[in-house]
């Protein structure tokens, strides 16, 4: 494959950067048109949807938005789910809705992220972007970084400035909209309430491109061909691996700065995913002193569905975007579910004060290749094992 080349600087080191051109829209697979259309205004069931709105990021480069909205209404607080899948659930996704609660998503739903048909009804906008070089949007398609976090940033507040805004936003969305969460709220906008990041990894090096120090980057490959639909390129990050795999300021970039990190936060992190290390990671790093954990055993798309966990992320949002005093605070700083493989001592929602737990009891385990196990006992000679 053909790269294109850019030189940036990361701190005070310059770094070449692997660009590949952006794929345009498959027949039948988009209904992406270029030049982007002029921008369309509906009412749909009490919403007023405004569809292709553009506004200008801070370098010039113009993006796309959609707007949901309670229609009439004013002083109204936004939800912003940002992702490169496409701003629509028809532009960008596989059939992930059967994968969900039936009944508990609408087809205004984009992929991992607010379901406008819910929160408008509850007095919500959802803001769902397309980022730079995404769909119709400028530029060039960043994976993870700090360049995520800017644009975030010039979103937000140019939302927050709507005449029908009440100047509070919150961020939320799942996987790579939870992710690029740590990096927005990193910079912290002014109008930015409050995050709602559910299961995102946080270093993007350890997490997805050397998971535990082991290069593997088909999966990786796989979402590069995914998301790279849109008129410019997209970052590489699978040919910077193999051009760049040791630790530099390129792979510092795509490690969130958690201590700036104030906002309150409620943050979830499933037992059986590779976003569990980054979310337990993020959730002890931040430095909000209004900070929740949510751990539990579902998978994510899911979990982000069933009506107990919507309602509970409505209480957060609503002590936070509309000031309503509902005892969110009460709530447990850490709730767990406790998994058992006969569901015998099954727990759901277990409160706990910290993570990791103050009582837990941490235990040196050896590999033994020769036996293909892990022993409390030191192995006394050498093996290995295809």
């Amino acid at each position: 494959m053909s790269h294109s080349k850019e030189l940036r600087t990361f701190g005070d080191e310059e770094i070449e950067v692997l660009y590949r051109k952006s794929r345009p829209p498959a027949v039948g697979d988009t209904k992406l048109t270029y030049p982007p259309p002029l921008p369309s205004v509906t009412v749909e069931n009490g919403m007023r949807i405004e569809r292709d709105v553009s506004l200008p990021l801070r370098d010039g480069t113009i993006i796309y938005t959609d707007i949901y909205r309670p229609e009439g209404a004013t002083n109204v607080p936004s939800i912003i789910s940002w992702t490169p899948y496409g701003k629509r659930n028809y532009e960008s996704t596989p059939p992930w809705q059967s994968l969900v609660q039936a009944g508990t998503v609408s087809p205004m739903a984009k992929f991992e992220c607010a379901d406008p048909a819910y929160w408008c009804q509850h007095g919500y906008a959802v803001i769902n972007p397309d980022p730079r070089g995404v769909g119709f949007s400028q530029g060039d398609i960043s994976n993870f970084g700090t360049q995520e976090g800017r644009d975030g940033y010039d979103l937000i507040e140019w939302v927050a400035a709507r005449e029908w805004s009440n100047g509070k936003t919150a961020l939320f969305g799942n996987s790579w909209a939870a992710v690029a969460q740590w990096f927005i709220a990193a910079e912290k906008p002014p109008h930015l309430t409050c995050i709602a990041p559910w299961e995102g990894l946080s270093d993007v090096y350890r997490e997805i491109i050397c998971w535990g120090g082991f290069p593997e980057v088909g999966f990786q490959g796989w979402i590069l061909n995914w998301i790279g639909v849109g008129p410019g390129r997209v970052e590489d990050f699978v040919a910077m691996a193999h051009k760049y795999p040791f630790m530099n300021g390129y792979w510092e970039d795509k490690v969130p700065k958690f201590e700036n990190i104030e906002v309150p936060a409620y943050i979830t992190a499933g037992w059986c995913h590779f976003h569990l290390r980054g979310a337990t990671e993020a959730f002890q790093r931040i430095s909000s002193p209004n900070k929740w954990l949510r751990m539990h055993r579902d998978f994510e798309w899911y979990d982000d569905f069933v009506p107990e966990n919507i309602a509970d992320l409505q209480r957060f949002l609503d002590r936070y975007l509309k000031g309503m005093h509902n005892g969110w605070e009460m709530t447990p700083r850490v709730r767990i579910d406790v998994m058992d493989s006969g569901d015998i001592d099954y727990h759901h929602w277990r409160p706990e004060k910290e993570f990791p737990l103050a009582r837990t009891r941490y235990e040196k385990l050896f590999l033994d290749a020769d036996k293909g196990r892990l022993t409390r006992d030191r192995v006394e000679k050498e093996s290995w094992a295809r």
